[in-house]
């Protein structure tokens, strides 16, 4: 089958870079087991399962009522039904066709961070493995226009199924989130002077740290499983045998806050001298802890390129 692939926020070769190209793959962390937290009492409840069911099960139900006599073309866990009469055509093609809808999804990030700098042993960066927590999934949540997290408030929603008529076998193609309004937030800023594999020479990677538990993540809603995986300082070297990675100097982390490539230093900040000389003009890979207060934040998922290549725009930006 063949897909004519929407529109969507970034060009391939940038949105690709942080999915594809953030020289983080050497181990994927697959789970759905619960991190060790601290939490209170009233935290360490368990949830009523059994009311959240009946309420999921009476708002499909209800859905299906409303909505009798339409083809059903994909459902989500908590219990929202998207139909193919409702959708506006993205794209058509012989079997198919993309359909889009003003709604969408996000996983929210619980904060869960653990760095090379504060926890050394947690890391071996010679052979790439992470031995610390991993992160849960968490709850995925349904956002529209007009929603809020933190000091940032939902502009647009949209979410891309693909499918035919049939409604068997669709699955989601986009799910996107803009976000209006600036965040401040602390992390790492890794900087790629050597081009990497859908890297360009100037882009700018940031994840952030525990700051950014509560806020939104991108992801498939109808996936059940979180897949992360640690992210080392390395360079990619390509030789006669192959692919080789080689080791930098700054740290290695693990984190379940969503990562954001900020742009291209070269193309969009070449005039901006406190970043320039935070990057020591840009002449080398360079990894470095920051505090950024970013705007134009998308959050941005793609069945092509994944859940690591949302984005946003520098405001101002330090060393910490």
């Amino acid at each position: 089958m063949k897909k004519i692939i929407a529109t969507l926020a970034l060009s391939a070769a940038l949105i690709a870079c942080a999915s594809c190209g953030n020289n983080n793959a050497a181990q994927t962390t697959t789970t759905t087991a619960s991190a060790a937290t601290t939490t209170t009492a009233a935290e360490a409840a368990p949830a009523d399962t059994t009311s959240e069911k009946q309420e999921t099960e009476a708002k499909t139900e209800q859905a299906q009522e409303d909505n009798s006599g339409k083809t059903q073309l994909i459902s989500f866990p908590n219990g929202t039904v998207l139909y193919s009469e409702d959708g506006k055509v993205e794209s058509e093609w012989e079997e198919g066709f993309t359909k889009s809808y003003n709604t969408a999804f996000v996983r929210m990030a619980s904060g869960l961070w653990h760095d090379s700098i504060t926890e050394p042993a947690l890391f071996n960066t010679e052979d790439f493995e992470y031995s610390g927590e991993t992160a849960t999934l968490g709850e995925i949540r349904e956002v529209k226009v007009g929603d809020t997290f933190g000091g940032l408030t939902v502009k647009s929603t949209n979410i891309q199924i693909s499918g035919n008529n049939s409604g068997e076998n669709s699955t989601v193609f986009g799910n996107n989130v803009e976000l209006d309004g600036e965040i401040t937030l602390t992390g790492i800023l890794r900087f790629y002077f050597d081009e990497q594999y859908a890297i360009m020479s100037g882009d700018m990677i940031f994840t952030p740290d525990s700051s950014y538990a509560g806020l939104p993540c991108a992801c498939d809603p109808t996936s059940d499983t979180l897949y992360i995986s640690p992210d080392f300082d390395s360079s990619e070297i390509f030789t006669d045998d192959g692919v080789q990675k080689v080791n930098g100097d700054g740290p290695a982390f693990y984190s379940d806050s969503q990562r954001f490539l900020l742009g291209n230093l070269f193309e969009n900040y070449a005039d901006n001298s406190e970043l320039n000389s935070l990057l020591n003009g840009g002449k080398a890979n360079i990894s470095k802890k920051v505090e950024v207060t970013l705007t134009n934040v998308k959050i941005l998922y793609s069945e092509q390129f994944g859940a690591n290549h949302s984005s946003a725009v520098i405001k101002s930006i330090k060393e910490i």
